[in-house]
């Protein structure tokens, strides 16, 4: 479905906190010629199933950066939500209890996830039943988690039905498992209301590839998408 033709209605919240400690000033930062916030800022221009668009910082230079088209709208973030231990999901939930309008949809975009486009929130939606509460982008891991090595104290603390331990160890013989990758909660307004987050109730997901799934945290993370931006120029 496209929220258009459904006559429905969407609000995305995209964070983008001035501080961060482990890649400082990362949502201004450069990526491929553009600060990395704008990647999230324009993928939710482009979906057909956005009405309304707020990034919410603290700084007044990254609200100036993201704030460039009409339909986003600057939310000058209160303190005591742009602290180090603050989270997204405080974000959200402090913006819809004091929000004056209601929407059908409430969509959270991090802008850590700068490979994610319109296409992928495009698809998702198309995939959102009537009965749905919502949608959540994820990735697959890596590594099979089965495989993990726990330890306790000094030493390697596997127990006897690890893989490890009875030779189970080809990845192909484990189902994948999946994580969020930051690209897009979606959540109906009523249902976020009445669960004050994006995971309860009947949650679908949105399987995307590694490759587009880079979570900038670091400056590797930031080094390794400027490189997948450059490939898939190239294809």
């Amino acid at each position: 479905m496209t929220l258009i033709n459904k006559n429905l209605s969407n609000l995305v919240i995209i964070p983008a906190r001035g501080g961060s400690k482990r890649l400082k000033n990362k949502n201004k930062l450069q990526l491929s010629g553009k600060p990395l916030v704008l990647y999230t800022v324009e993928a939710a221009l482009k979906s057909q199933n956005v009405t309304d668009i707020l990034v919410s910082s603290d700084s007044e230079e990254i609200l100036d950066i993201a704030c460039h088209d009409e339909k986003v709208s600057r939310h000058k973030r209160e303190s005591f939500l742009a602290t180090d231990t603050s989270t997204a999901l405080e974000l959200v939930n402090h913006i819809i209890t004091n929000s004056t309008r209601t929407y059908d949809f409430v969509t959270l975009m991090l802008p850590t996830c700068p490979l994610r486009t319109y296409k992928h929130l495009d698809q998702a939606f198309d995939l959102i039943s009537e009965d749905d509460d919502g949608i959540v982008s994820v990735t697959t891991y890596n590594f099979p988690i089965d495989l993990n090595v726990p330890v306790k104290g000094n030493y390697i603390n596997l127990n006897d039905q690890s893989p490890l331990i009875t030779g189970n160890t080809r990845s192909q013989n484990h189902e994948p498992n999946f994580r969020p990758n930051g690209g897009f909660y979606v959540a109906r307004w009523d249902s976020f209301i009445k669960n004050r987050n994006f995971w309860k109730g009947k949650v679908k997901y949105f399987v995307m590839g590694p490759s587009d799934s880079v979570d900038v945290d670091t400056k590797f993370d930031l080094d390794s998408a400027e490189l997948l931006i450059k490939e898939k120029a190239n294809e």
